[in-house]
């Protein structure tokens, strides 16, 4: 073979070589920066299992014990629900806080649990409600194969205790209210 051919035949793969890293680099997800965009069924909101209205008591263990009420309105498809927590009946004094909860993704361990940004805008009665949380949400199928009549609720203080389902902040399971929607 002659040297021209042999530098001729190498530019040629070179090239190939450097167009099929370019396919690749212009097709492929964007795996760095910016925002996550969520995949999948919930993309575009909550699931079918978590639409309704859910209330029951929380136990928060830190930084300090408390009880309070819990309650959190879904509706199917929405990528936002609300909450509202207030202190339990009988509490020494009474509060209330209310925001939203953006659905953000299901849990990289478990499909079947959500991480939500928990953002409380309203403060009531010297409540002290963190403004910006992080919870997960996953309903608790009832065996029958029908609709779950409970949800447990855990929150952290960021994402990514969250996301690896340690160190909660707060626990409770809600009960989905009659008539709401499943």
């Amino acid at each position: 073979m002659s040297p021209v051919l042999v530098v001729l035949g190498s530019a040629v793969a070179v090239i190939a070589v450097m167009a099929a890293v370019l396919v690749v680099l212009l097709t492929r997800d964007d795996e760095g920066g910016g925002t996550p965009t969520p995949t999948g069924p919930a993309a575009a909101g909550f699931e079918a299992d978590y639409a309704g209205t859910w209330s029951g008591e929380v136990i928060q263990i830190k930084p300090s014990s408390a009880k309070y009420l819990v309650v959190v309105v879904v509706t199917e498809g929405s990528p936002t629900a609300t909450i509202k927590v207030t202190s339990e009946p009988g509490a020494n004094t009474a509060f209330s806080c209310s925001g939203t909860l953006t659905f953000l993704h299901h849990t990289p361990k478990y499909e079947f649990k959500s991480v939500v940004q928990e953002s409380i805008t309203d403060n009531q009665g010297g409540a002290t409600c963190d403004a910006i949380s992080y919870s997960t949400l996953f309903p608790d199928p009832d065996n029958s194969g029908g609709a779950s009549d409970g949800m447990y609720y855990k929150n952290y203080f960021n994402q990514s205790a969250a996301d690896a389902d340690e160190d909660h902040n707060a626990i409770g399971e809600l009960k989905r209210q009659a008539g709401a929607a499943a």
